[in-house]
């Protein structure tokens, strides 16, 4: 009952762990107790506790090969490794670093997903995250598979297609960011939601961005129809204001 509450005193904590503790000392092979072991340990939540399951769960993963461990464990790396960028970026005389930081948290979250895509093929929001990390290093190309393949899931679908003509359009591709955008588009629930005005803005961008690059009025028409579309629903988007009168 105790192990079961959302809230627990520190007491209540130390008892739940010392019971898991027990029992995964009584049978130290059994992977439910192993499982256990580690989660309330990770509930408590104290840094030599992420230590203890860290290194719980890598023996667990090496002698079983049961990728949940790995996974839970890659789970305790990102997390930790959070903290110290976040640490960082509230410090305003740690920029630099934060900077530095930031990108080496984002490589490491992209070993994780990877080992989680090589463990987890048909799981496509995997790759549909794999797909958002590389796009945020600026790493469109590489972006672009990752996205082609999570389009499938309708979970994630018009997500995946508003990176995906993003990654086009970073690429100078103008016609494939349209006619992804546009699908895109199609795919959005509400285009009024913050999904939507996401959407309609960078096709809006791609859209201008046709028709500089082919002299194509029509492209420049329908730029400027979506542009003040948004205008008049919200007049403060971004710099839609600045992009309406170009």
């Amino acid at each position: 009952e105790e192990e079961s509450r959302l809230s627990k005193t520190e007491e209540t904590a130390d008892r739940v762990v010392a019971a898991a503790k027990e029992d995964y000392e009584s049978r130290p092979s059994d992977r439910n107790a192993i499982a256990r072991y580690a989660r309330v340990l990770m509930e408590r939540g104290r840094p030599e506790d992420e230590k203890v399951a860290f290194d719980l769960l890598m023996k667990a993963w090496n002698e079983t090969k049961e990728f949940r461990f790995r996974q839970t464990a890659g789970d305790i790396r990102v997390r930790s490794a959070r903290r110290k960028v976040v640490a960082l970026r509230d410090d305003p005389a740690q920029q630099e670093k934060y900077s530095k930081a930031l990108e080496a948290f984002m490589r490491l979250e992209m070993e994780e997903l990877k080992l989680r895509v090589e463990n987890n093929p048909t799981d496509l929001s995997f790759k549909y995250e794999l797909g958002v990390r590389h796009f945020k290093l600026g790493e469109a190309e590489e972006a672009i598979a990752f996205f082609q393949e999570s389009q499938n899931d309708p979970k994630s679908r018009a997500k995946s297609l508003n990176y995906l003509g993003q990654s086009f359009l970073k690429m100078g591709w103008a016609n494939e960011a349209v006619d992804t955008l546009h699908r895109a588009l199609e795919s959005v629930e509400m285009p009024n939601d913050d999904l939507g005005m996401d959407v309609r803005y960078f096709l809006m961008q791609a859209l201008e961005a046709k028709a500089k690059a082919h002299n194509d009025a029509d492209a420049a028409g329908e730029a400027y129809k979506v542009a003040s579309g948004i205008a008049m629903q919200q007049i403060n988007f971004r710099d839609i204001r600045a992009r309406r009168d170009a």
